[in-house]
């Protein structure tokens, strides 16, 4: 039994709906004499005319028209299978670790891993959580989220900007009723902290000129999301990222101190080492999602 190419299938239907050869050939990017040739082709294999030909028209014939009809759904359906399966082929597959600290893993890409996955099913993501600056190329780390006040110099990384880091003084409502509320950074300086080694001394700019103050407290952590708790539970004043402690502040459990001197900001960076080909896609995805929770958080 004779059987009909597939290729020919395309260029027939194509003129049954355009009512022209030259339209069907722009449509499908090819000279109008392949379409002609692919017609005549299919007329020969099904054995009759399929269409009417005059110098201004082309017209299905009664036969043309019972073939449109058979193949245009099955071909609709082929055509739409084949595309699912392109696009199947052609997302990202596999494994992506990723580091950063808690804070910011917990505030802010958790949020952008929820978009991540809805986005690429085929990719799972391993998260390491770490204030360490690991080495990613020795750790097998796909990207690294770093905060930092300045740009990092390392010529093996690519650096890419996500977005700003804003820094302010918290207490509880609890600790300010007891210990009162400080108005000026030297009034801050003689309460208690809770103490983020990173923030050994503070430098403030406001109205009132520059101002820096050492914190001390009997309590000192190095974990950011250990010093927003202890602050919620009123042990002193603690210096918090504002994306950490936006979430309090709105529900109550915290108060800014000082919120007309500002402290210094720092940047967000998305670090890559040496990529393959087939993560590229998928932390470029991923940088976007980190960047659009933070564009809404005002980080960006």
């Amino acid at each position: 039994m004779a059987t009909i190419p597939l290729d020919l299938i395309p260029p027939f239907l194509a003129v049954a709906e355009l009512g022209s050869f030259s339209t069907a050939a722009r449509r499908l990017g090819v000279e109008k004499s392949s379409v002609s040739r692919a017609v005549a082709r299919l007329e020969q294999g099904v054995g009759d005319r399929l269409f009417l030909r005059t110098t201004r028209r082309v017209s299905l014939t009664d036969a043309g028209r019972s073939v449109r009809d058979r193949l245009r759904e099955p071909h609709a359906n082929l055509d739409a299978a084949l595309r699912a399966v392109l696009d199947t082929a052609s997302q990202p597959r596999g494994r992506l670790v990723v580091t950063t600290a808690a804070d910011f893993g917990s505030a802010i890409l958790s949020e952008a891993l929820a978009r991540f996955v809805r986005r690429h099913p085929h990719v799972e993501v391993e998260v390491r959580v770490s204030g360490q600056y690991l080495d990613l190329v020795s750790a097998g780390i796909d990207a690294a989220i770093r905060i930092a006040k300045r740009r990092l110099d390392d010529s093996t990384l690519t650096a890419r900007k996500l977005g700003e880091l804003h820094v302010g003084i918290f207490a509880a409502p609890s600790y300010l009723e007891t210990h009162g509320v400080p108005r000026s950074p030297e009034e801050a300086a003689s309460h208690q902290w809770v103490v983020f080694p990173g923030f050994r001394e503070l430098q403030f700019r406001g109205t009132g000129g520059r101002a820096r103050v050492r914190p001390a407290g009997r309590v000192t952590s190095d974990e950011m999301t250990f010093v927003q708790n202890a602050v919620v539970q009123g042990i002193g004043l603690g210096v918090l990222p504002t994306f950490l402690a936006d979430a309090d502040v709105r529900q109550g459990r915290l108060l800014q101190v000082l919120p007309g001197w500002a402290l210094f900001s720092g940047t967000i960076w998305f670090l890559t080492p040496p990529t393959h080909r087939k993560t590229a896609r998928a932390l470029d995805t991923l940088r976007d999602c980190i960047t659009e929770v933070l564009t809404a958080r005002g980080l960006v």
